[in-house]
């Protein structure tokens, strides 16, 4: 169920690709001081709720395109006299995962705030909201496992300061796309199962703290192979990566890696397991001066395929796919 006003929108008007994560605002004044207001609220994959900067709620529940379920919340205690602003954040997977059926990127929500004078304001979605892609997020991430979804990886540096806020100025940002395939998915229904219980319960004492940490003295070198996500033919695929590494001198170099096989000038390499970095292992090698050869080979776990290469930066080693020192191509 769905007011008829209300309509899927996105950032385009088909909402395909890949990991995409698309930032909604919709402002609205009120004129006297807000009496009741609620919103009920779908997403396709999962969205952020926010009222005037504060995060009401998170979802949906697990679902099926053809049978959505929609949240519903009480936002009067977020509301004020003057202005106000709802704000969205989705990120549609655009891939199968345990959580969703591949699918495309898509919000509906509507609503109702009224005042103390008894005048009303509707929030249904349509191309009176604000919307477009995030450019604080990466796409191209790996998926967090088998049945999860890509990893969220965002740069805070980029996102637009204040854009939950009422007082931010959207004047720049294009009107929501109504997206062609409303009838992608099924009738909305209300929530099956309770939301999740988000009260902050404080632990009773500290029994410890860790926190990841870089090798001293690494340089790391670092790409993404994205594969077609959600055509899981690509799981187990060969991927092959080769650069040249540059060493000033005769020297026996460690440098640090994941998983797959390795070789240095036609050589495979034997992994040594660290105790005290999980999943890292190294690998010691014989470079001799000049030009070196390079070659990882790996099998694609989940879709895409990202390679992370540890190398000391007292080696004074340069890398580079076409022999080329200061090169800016770093893999082939």
């Amino acid at each position: 169920m769905k007011p008829p006003q209300a309509r899927y929108v996105w950032t385009d008007a088909h909402g395909e690709g890949r990991n995409r994560y698309a930032l909604f605002r919709r402002t609205f004044t009120l004129e006297g001081a807000p009496s009741t207001g609620s919103v009920s609220i779908f997403a396709d994959t999962r969205y952020r709720l926010s009222v005037n900067g504060v995060v009401v709620g998170h979802g949906p529940a697990r679902f099926f395109a053809a049978s959505p379920e929609y949240d519903t919340y009480d936002v009067t205690p977020f509301l004020r006299q003057g202005a106000n602003v709802l704000a969205v954040a989705v990120n549609s997977y655009g891939c199968v995962t345990f959580h969703a059926e591949r699918s495309i990127g898509g919000l509906i929500a509507w609503g109702t705030v009224t005042c103390s004078d008894g005048s009303a304001i509707a929030l249904a979605t349509d191309s009176s909201w604000k919307a477009q892609d995030s450019a604080a997020h990466q796409r191209e991430v790996a998926c967090l496992s088998f049945a999860l979804n890509p990893g969220e990886v965002l740069d805070a540096r980029k996102e637009p300061a204040g854009w939950r806020l009422p007082d931010f100025d959207d004047g720049h940002w294009p009107p929501a796309a109504v997206l062609e395939a409303q009838e992608h998915w099924g009738e909305l229904r209300p929530r099956s199962i309770p939301l999740l219980d988000e009260r902050e319960v404080l632990p009773r004492r500290l029994l410890g703290s860790w926190t990841g940490r870089d090798v001293e003295d690494e340089q790391i070198y670092s790409f993404t192979l994205p594969g077609r996500m959600g055509d899981w033919s690509l799981r187990g695929a060969p991927a092959l990566a080769m650069t040249y590494l540059h060493s000033p001198r005769d020297q026996e170099v460690t440098f640090g890696a994941w998983w797959g096989r390795y070789w240095i000038n036609g050589r495979e390499l034997e992994p040594v397991e660290r105790e005290d970095m999980a999943r890292r292992r190294d690998f010691t090698a014989r470079l001799h001066a000049g030009w070196n050869t390079f070659l990882a080979v790996e099998r694609v776990p989940f879709g895409s395929w990202t390679l992370y290469l540890g190398l000391p930066r007292s080696c004074g080693l340069e890398v580079s796919a076409e022999c080329e020192e200061g090169s800016a191509n770093i893999f082939l």
